[in-house]
């Protein structure tokens, strides 16, 4: 079964008002390549996946991943007890959640060594959590969320009894 399917190229084609033609005429290629490509066959090649990208403003990779096919993933559960947090830590490919408790009291530091190329989600459910980033401080309460890039040395400090999720996303 392939893992790709640039089926999505309709969509995107249609999204932008053109006929099949039209998009094979801008793109440089032929109109049975879009026929195929649109019926989710073919094997376009890396200079046919470049020309329809730069129709639709994309780079490459991203009109690559999105002709990615839906999988659904089941996520890899496991018990959290480092260091004053405590819960559920779920890993999939490329990112991870944890759905953290800890008490008021509670300060964690963490380094690049456990973040490089890592984008950072902080969504405190219940209590408050302040956020050091370098010199910035932000107290984060409930029902709030903030992003910032984890590879930079930041510091948990729990204010009150917290519940909170961390996502990590690696590459962004």
């Amino acid at each position: 079964m392939a893992t790709i399917d640039f089926s999505i190229i309709r969509e995107l084609r249609k999204n932008q008002g053109l006929t099949a033609e039209e998009l094979a005429l801008k793109a440089n290629v032929t109109r049975a390549t879009i026929a195929k490509m649109e019926s989710g066959g073919g094997n376009p090649t890396i200079s046919t996946i470049t020309s329809l990208a730069s129709v639709f403003h994309l780079a490459p990779c991203e009109l690559i991943h999105m002709a990615e096919k839906t999988m659904i993933e089941d996520g890899q559960i496991e018990v959290l007890k480092s260091k004053g947090f405590n819960g559920k830590r779920i890993r999939f490919g490329g990112f991870e959640i944890l759905h953290v408790t800890s008490e008021r009291g509670v300060k964690r530091d963490f380094t690049a060594k456990w973040h490089d190329n890592t984008a950072q989600i902080l969504m405190v459910l219940s209590g408050r959590v302040q956020l050091t980033l370098g010199d910035q401080k932000k107290i984060v309460g409930s029902g709030m969320a903030i992003r910032f890039k984890a590879i930079h040395e930041h510091t948990f400090d729990i204010m009150e009894d917290s519940e909170f999720l961390l996502i990590h996303h690696v590459g962004l």
